[in-house]
């Protein structure tokens, strides 16, 4: 029988200012020696849908870290976001803890939150602060809007 490995982790509350109001936003986050993977979640989910990434053998040496989006999990409540909030929330939550060589993993709302800010970043592969992205993956992202997204996307790498 295969012994259960585990790493240790911390489940931590972090303060950001958006908007002139300061946020409370709530993670995970286990420090490895190679590159970042964060998870962003989709509508209604929380990071605790990702908690499990934590026990995933081949991801031991990296950093792995989740967080709840305003108005999810337990992280505080700040009305009327949209999809542009969210991709500047995930950008100052990255400059916050200091991370870096991230992977970008979207689930649903997560995944138009990816998409958005890949498209929306004037410099390819680094979020707007110079943050190297070296990847992005999504996993049933809503069809609504994503199309032209997509073919931003697109028409960007193919440009690269």
């Amino acid at each position: 029988m295969k012994s259960k490995i585990c790493y240790s982790f911390n489940m931590k509350k972090l303060e950001i200012t958006y908007r002139d109001k300061t946020l409370s936003i709530s993670y995970f986050l286990r420090r490895g020696r190679k590159e970042t993977v964060i998870y962003l979640h989709g509508l209604g989910c929380t990071k605790s849908d990702f908690i499990q990434a934590i026990q995933v053998e081949s991801l031991q040496a990296h950093t792995i870290v989740g967080f709840d989006f305003p108005g999810h999990g337990d992280s505080s409540h700040l009305e009327n976001l949209g999809m542009d909030d969210l991709v500047k929330i995930t950008n100052l939550f990255a400059v916050k803890l200091n991370l870096d060589h991230l992977t970008l993993i979207g689930h649903s709302m997560g995944g138009l939150v990816t998409f958005q800010w890949h498209r929306d970043n004037t410099h390819y592969g680094a979020l707007g602060n110079g943050v190297p992205v070296i990847a992005i993956a999504v996993l049933g992202s809503p069809l609504a809007g994503s199309c032209e997204i997509i073919t931003s996307l697109v028409r960007q790498a193919a440009r690269i």
